[in-house]
């Protein structure tokens, strides 16, 4: 993968991404105008860790350097617990936890081929459908989406009664 003028690999994640994943994942929750407190994080950090050990994150760099990474999980469960309404898929789908790409290396076709190794493993585990959630004030993750041909399907609705 890689264009003309940028030529990057591709790997499955390691241990020694985690400070990268983890920080990258702030920044996303930032994004989203996610409050998090240190237990989250320290959840996610042991999510992270699991999907590594599992092989369902894949990293892009270009020599030494980190550009970004999506991570996935495969799944037969609607997401958020949406199943309860609505009961399995009854086949899997890969679902993207994360996707993050530096800043500076964005609009050069790095998430784009992230998407493309998840749609390889799908092709090859014969997975049929890719999903993820994007939150609404994250408008640059859903016109980048939309290009990649994803169709919103569903909204969650929230209403905060006590805030503390």
């Amino acid at each position: 993968y890689g264009m003309e003028e940028l030529e990057y690999s591709h790997r499955y994640g390691t241990d020694d991404d985690i400070t990268f994943m983890m920080e990258s994942k702030i920044k996303i929750w930032k994004k989203e105008e996610s409050s998090f407190t240190q237990l989250e994080v320290d959840s996610e950090l042991e999510k992270t860790k699991e999907a590594l050990r599992e092989k369902t994150v894949f990293v892009l760099q270009q020599k030494t350097e980190v550009l970004g990474f999506i991570q996935y999980t495969v799944m037969d469960t609607t997401p958020f617990g949406a199943n309860k309404c609505y009961g399995s898929w009854g086949e899997p789908v890969a679902w993207i936890a994360y996707a993050f790409v530096k800043e500076e290396w964005r609009g050069k076709g790095l998430g784009r081929t992230l998407y493309r190794l998840v749609e390889d493993v799908c092709k090859e585990k014969k997975i049929p459908e890719i999903m993820l959630n994007v939150y609404l004030v994250n408008s640059e993750s859903d016109i980048f989406h939309k290009k990649l041909g994803f169709t919103p399907f569903a909204q969650l609705f929230s209403k905060t009664i006590n805030k503390d």
